[in-house]
């Protein structure tokens, strides 16, 4: 079952995923109403979504073209079906008015509170929380029910794994489930069953961790950054403070602020910025593999074996979308930088055929730079790199790094079908390669294994100091999850980084 869920999610883009869950709640939410199961009715739920979502895509269509860029329309469609669950469905014009003001400042939020090209705050949050502050309406987060709590779980944790973001959504839910539980007691309100049962079932929490708290461009890029967000949302959640405000007298902080104080946490953690490159040339590594060269106008700061997040827009984009995650091959301190591309034959994605057609001197944005695989801080121990195809491409960056130093690194790759060598000019590790025959073009340094499959079995017999090694694995995630499962059953602690599709 884990293996078919991994090989759909590298057939599908986080947006679509996103989109996904939030129609199928939205499909939920007219049947619960159709059997008087929440309190709103089918013609309050279709007025409001209409409106909500169609601001939404209208307003990001007129503020893109404001501001000269290409809109993204499936991120707006999501922004308001977010805000569909979160605001108080209704059919009077007034009412709707205002449903179309929070979708309008949310989107706004996009274009205008930004940093170096890119938006710092969730927009529904930001919208939500402009609207209360200003006394024009206030957010219901209806989501948070019992009888949609199972599908909110399902797709929320369907999205937070995509997104690598399961440990800090399961953190988050953790910390405001058990705040949210000690205010309803202190507060004499309820017994702790009760306090617990409410946290958990009728409580906004899980959409939050699932739908709000899981956007990347809001995120801090490294995992320990990205717990500490997830703690501070989870507090400030679980408590709500009630302050005095002049518009309405009080002006309560529910989850909206909560996302917003971990969006400006996290900015000001990272400070991140879009990355403007510049195609200056390309080469096949092999024949199912390519490497991109680009230009920055300033040194690009990153750790060997993290990866950017490229933007393509193009013409008819299919499932995978517009943005697609690379690793970077060369090592920091230049302007020049380079990714490795898989090209699988005959079932390229819309997106790398595009990049593969784009002429040299095209400039083309990264969102960021993310990722965890990187090197440890101690330079005496072992290093062992496991790969799988395209998924070398961390470790290139870092044996080319100058800083990894003297470290004994010792590389495994599993060479693609075909048997060719994508990087010959690897040098510094010890390389064992596998596949269905020898490579003709194996370097004399590299050590042939055979075409047997990369096992703990053959990386034991390989590498005598596995125990004691600081073991990174990279690949396909069902390539990573059957190596990485092995050498955990032998005591084996290991570092990973799988990537998706095609």
């Amino acid at each position: 079952m884990r293996k078919k869920c991994e090989a759909l999610w590298g057939n599908i883009t986080m947006y679509h995923l996103v989109a996904l869950g939030l129609m199928l709640l939205t499909i939920h939410a007219f049947v619960l109403s159709g059997l008087s199961a929440i309190y709103f009715t089918p013609a309050q739920l279709l007025a409001s979504v209409i409106v909500l979502v169609a601001v939404s895509y209208l307003a990001n269509r007129i503020f893109a073209a404001v501001m000269r860029v290409r809109p993204h329309s499936e991120s707006a469609v999501i922004t308001g079906l977010i805000l569909f669950f979160v605001t108080t469905p209704m059919t009077v014009p007034a009412d709707l008015l205002t449903l179309a003001a929070v979708a309008a400042v949310a989107v706004a939020s996009k274009y205008v509170i930004t940093y170096h090209g890119r938006h710092i705050l969730n927009p529904a949050a930001a919208g939500m929380a402009v609207i209360a502050a200003t006394g024009l309406g206030w957010s219901a987060w209806w989501i948070g029910t019992p009888s949609a709590f199972a599908l909110v779980v399902v797709c929320g944790a369907a999205i937070a794994y995509r997104v690598r973001m399961l440990g800090p959504a399961v953190a988050y839910l953790g910390v405001a489930v058990g705040v949210y539980t000690l205010f309803l007691v202190v507060g004499g309100a309820v017994s702790l069953p009760q306090a617990i049962s409410f946290a958990v079932l009728s409580s906004a929490f899980p959409f939050v961790a699932g739908f709000m708290l899981t956007e990347p461009l809001t995120l801090p890029n490294s995992r320990r950054s990205r717990y500490g967000v997830a703690v501070v949302a989870g507090v400030l959640c679980g408590w709500p403070l009630s302050v005095s405000w002049p518009i309405g007298g009080s002006l309560t902080f529910g989850p909206e602020w909560a996302i917003l104080v971990g969006n400006l946490l996290a900015w000001g953690i990272m400070r991140r910025r879009a990355i403007r490159l510049t195609v200056v040339n390309r080469r096949m590594l092999t024949d199912t593999s390519a490497e991109i060269e680009f230009e920055t106008a300033r040194p690009l700061q990153f750790r060997p074996g993290q990866y950017l997040e490229l933007t393509l827009p193009h013409r008819r984009a299919d499932l995978r979308g517009l943005r697609r995650m690379f690793s970077i091959t060369s090592a920091p301190g230049s302007t020049r930088v380079r990714i490795g591309v898989g090209l699988p034959a005959g079932r390229r994605s819309s997106f790398k055929k595009a990049l593969m057609a784009v002429p040299d001197g095209t400039v083309l944005t990264a969102t960021g730079v993310y990722g965890d695989l990187v090197l440890p801080q101690d330079q005496t121990r072992p290093i062992v790199m496991i790969a799988q195809g395209i998924g070398v491409t961390p470790f290139v960056s870092q044996v080319a790094d100058a800083s990894t130093g003297t470290r004994p690194i010792t590389l495994v790759w599993a060479l693609a079908a075909q048997g060719q060598v994508g990087y010959p000019e690897l040098r510094g590790p010890q390389v064992f390669v596998t596949s269905a025959t020898r490579p003709a073009d194996l370097p004399d340094s590299w050590t042939y294994l055979g075409a047997e499959r990369i096992t703990a079995e053959l990386l034991g017999e390989t590498i005598p100091d596995l125990t004691e090694s600081y073991v990174m694995i990279s690949g396909s995630p069902r390539f990573v999850s059957s190596v990485s499962r092995q050498l955990r059953r032998r005591g084996v602690r290991v570092h990973t980084d799988p990537f998706y599709g095609v």
